[in-house]
C-alpha cells in the first residue's frame, strides 16, 4: 500500500471515493459541501489516499491540531468495502501515528466513532484507543458517537496498547 498526499488534482477522486462510502454520505449528505470540505481540508488539513497500485483503495484525514487546538484528531478513515479486513485501516492508522511522532514527542489523538460501528471501535481498540466520552445527537439526532483517546509517544511502537 502506497499512500500519496492529497493535492488539488486528487480533490475529485477523493470527493467521488468518500460520497460513494456510507460515512462519507452520513457525514456530507449533499455532495457540494463534501467537495468544499475536501477542498478546503487539501489546504490545511492532513489527508492521504491510500493505493494499492492504481487503485484507490482509502482515505485517512485528520487534524494536527484538531482537538482543543492542540492535538491531533483523525477526522476520518475510509476503506472501500471490497477491501476491509485486509488490514487497510491497521496500516493506515499507523502511517498517520509514524507521521506524527515524526513531527512530536508526545501526542494524545483523538477520534470520534459512530457508536454502532462495532468493526470501527474494535480496530482502534486493538491499536491501543480508548473511549473516554459518549457524545449524544453530536451529528445526528439518534446517532450517538463515541470520543476515542490514544497516548503516543516515540517510546511506544506503532499499533502496540500502551499502559498508559
Amino acid at each position: 500500500m502506497q499512500m500519496r498526499p492529497l493535492t488539488e488534482t486528487m480533490v475529485a477522486d477523493c470527493s467521488d471515493f468518500l460520497f460513494a462510502t456510507e460515512l462519507g454520505r452520513r457525514y456530507y449528505p449533499l455532495r457540494r459541501l463534501l467537495d468544499d470540505a475536501v477542498e478546503k481540508a487539501c489546504q490545511r488539513d492532513d489527508i492521504f489516499l491510500a493505493y494499492e497500485g492504481q487503485r484507490l483503495v482509502g482515505v485517512l484525514w485528520y487534524v494536527e491540531e484538531g482537538s482543543f487546538y492542540i492535538y491531533p484528531y483523525l477526522h476520518m478513515i475510509v476503506v472501500d468495502e471490497s477491501c476491509r479486513g485486509k488490514g487497510y485501516g491497521r496500516r493506515m492508522l499507523a502511517y498517520m501515528e509514524e507521521c506524527l511522532l515524526e513531527k512530536r514527542m508526545t501526542s494524545k489523538i483523538y477520534l470520534i466513532v459512530t457508536e454502532n460501528n462495532q468493526a470501527a471501535q474494535e480496530l482502534y481498540a486493538s491499536v491501543g484507543y480508548r473511549k473516554v466520552g459518549r457524545l449524544e445527537n453530536l451529528y445526528r439526532k439518534g446517532v450517538h458517537e463515541l470520543l476515542m483517546e490514544k497516548f503516543l509517544s516515540k517510546m511506544t511502537k506503532i499499533g502496540q496498547l500502551n499502559a498508559s
